[in-house]
């Protein structure tokens, strides 16, 4: 698989959760996770960083809507914090989705 193959789909490699042919993960936790975790938590990241700046929703406003998603203890600092480490729970995903009013997602969008 060359580079932009690799742009639209993810490749598993051994198993062991490492992606074929994936690059360095970028510092912190997102380091400390094996190629293809890395690969998607980076991409995951920037689709939400992406789809705020669509929407001109800032992380307080996003932290204010949250709160209305069952998540009332997120705060500018804490999705500024999830954001640029990459990782996150699915209901902290599926909840900014909600309040951004995403209701389908393809994952050849993220």
């Amino acid at each position: 698989m060359d580079a932009a193959d690799r742009a639209g789909a993810f490749q598993v490699g051994d198993g062991a959760g490492e992606a074929q042919g994936a690059g360095p993960a970028a510092g912190g936790e997102r380091a400390r996770l094996g190629g293809l975790e890395a690969e998607i938590a980076d991409r995951v990241a920037r689709y939400l960083k992406a789809e705020l700046k669509r929407a001109g929703m800032t992380y307080q406003q996003l932290a204010d809507c949250l709160k209305g998603h069952g998540l009332p203890d997120e705060t500018e600092h804490s999705i500024k914090a999830k954001l640029k480490r990459g990782t996150f729970p699915a209901t902290f995903f599926l909840a900014t989705l909600a309040a951004l009013g995403r209701e389908h997602v393809g994952l050849a969008e993220i």
